[in-house]
């Protein structure tokens, strides 16, 4: 690997570290009506543009992109079970 590629790399990384520091933690909170279809979306769209909120100028960096793609499916997937969990809890 060339000089210019191990720089390229230390770079990636370093923003990876910064994102990663970045989404450590509350991002956002957001509500939904579990019964709602349109609230659960909004509530998904609102903890993306949140997600990409935080990610700021580091789009571009493959790593970077890896990380936001991941940690959006998680709390995508998080907000469909709690919005499951609370319709199961209704219905009980």
């Amino acid at each position: 690997m060339s000089l210019i590629g191990l720089d390229d790399l230390k770079r990636k990384l370093q923003e990876l570290q910064k994102v990663a520091e970045e989404l450590d933690g509350n991002i956002t909170n957001v509500s939904f009506e579990p019964h709602d279809p349109q609230s659960i979306d909004l509530a998904i769209q609102r903890m993306e543009s949140a997600v990409d909120e935080k990610v700021g100028d580091y789009r571009g960096n493959n790593m970077v992109e890896d990380l936001v793609l991941a940690i959006k499916e998680r709390y995508r997937q998080a907000i469909i079970d709690r919005a499951a969990e609370a319709r199961a809890g209704k219905e009980d």
